[in-house]
């Protein structure tokens, strides 16, 4: 259709509900800041009706031990430069150093602030997703 808009793959974040229960496709979730046990980031519904809302479930409902997918609402992707070692799509980022260069953060990093959106080698720049959370 010509009206339709095209899906940027890419962009569909991995997710998993922060509680028990199912949460529909189509639904407004929010990020909770945590990851699950094997690295997703949890979402849950926002606490009201017209609460602010961090993405839309897209394509499969995510429960609270299901991945769904989550297409981003409100925030905007963008383009880092990856610093000595590459990255895998759906690694969080952080400051490599003060050269302004992004790094696969280590478990129980501070400062993290993207989601890798792409695998991309060393010096290369790469689509990231914002995040909800500070540290891992």
């Amino acid at each position: 259709m010509a009206n339709q808009p095209i899906i940027n793959r890419q962009a569909l974040i991995p997710i998993i509900r922060a509680t028990a229960g199912p949460i529909p496709v189509g639904r407004g979730v929010l990020f909770t800041g945590s990851y699950s046990s094997d690295g997703f980031p949890l979402v849950d519904v926002p606490s009201g009706a017209d609460g602010q809302i961090h993405g839309v479930t897209y394509e499969s409902a995510p429960d609270d031990s299901n991945v769904g997918y989550m297409l981003q609402a409100g925030l905007s992707n963008v383009q880092l430069r990856i610093g000595a070692a590459g990255v895998t799509f759906n690694d969080k980022l952080n400051l490599q150093d003060n050269t302004g260069v992004w790094q696969k953060a280590a478990a129980g990093a501070k400062n993290v602030y993207y989601v890798a959106l792409q695998t991309k080698a060393a010096g290369q720049l790469c689509w990231a997703a914002p995040i909800a959370s500070t540290s891992l």
